[in-house]
């Protein structure tokens, strides 16, 4: 399985793909994985994430998609406001490149499953990578030289995929080994 995603960037980045370095290695102990046991924790990590990505106008959140070999698995795609078909033409030509890779990934791992997580917004990594994601309101002080929203978004709050990966590392073994053949 392969799940693929400035200073404290760069200290966020190693610690995601620390968490994601550990998970992929207890899943390769794994005997007889199975690409059903991975979606399905794909699956609940995406509708997880989903639960705590911010939300102004929801595009952020129609971006999210679950991708395997055979295509997408979970997508919305529902983009909605003035940008709504540039939004969706960026999404179809990332989740074109999500998928490439995916079977690169794939071919790398000499052909086991693999499911990639991601957000194809153009803005969904400084949304990720900023603590201000989910807070309501304009705060002269904290957010200086930024577009003055009502609020940065209604709900959510900033490493929406990185703490759903965390807090369900255990389970996406145990679902593994659930759905494992022998």
């Amino acid at each position: 399985m392969a799940i693929n995603k400035t200073k404290r960037k760069r200290r966020s980045d190693q610690q995601l793909k620390q968490v994601l370095t550990n998970l992929n290695r207890r899943i390769g102990k794994i005997k007889g994985a199975t690409s059903e046991g991975l979606l399905d924790s794909a699956i609940d990590i995406y509708r997880r994430s989903q639960s705590y990505c911010p939300v102004r106008i929801s595009n952020l959140k129609a971006s999210g998609h679950v991708m395997t070999l055979q295509g997408p698995a979970r997508q919305d795609g529902n983009f909605k406001g003035k940008n709504a078909s540039e939004m969706e033409s960026n999404h179809n030509a990332e989740m074109g490149s999500a998928l490439n890779t995916i079977q690169n990934v794939s071919m790398k791992a000499g052909g086991g499953p693999v499911v990639g997580i991601g957000y194809t917004a153009l803005y969904a990594l400084y949304v990720h990578e900023t603590p201000t994601a989910g807070e309501v309101g304009y705060d002269p002080a904290r957010d200086a030289g930024k577009p003055a929203y009502k609020s940065h978004s209604e709900v959510g709050q900033w490493k929406f995929l990185q703490t759903a990966v965390e807090e369900l590392r255990d389970d996406v073994i145990k679902n593994i080994k659930r759905r494992a053949k022998f």
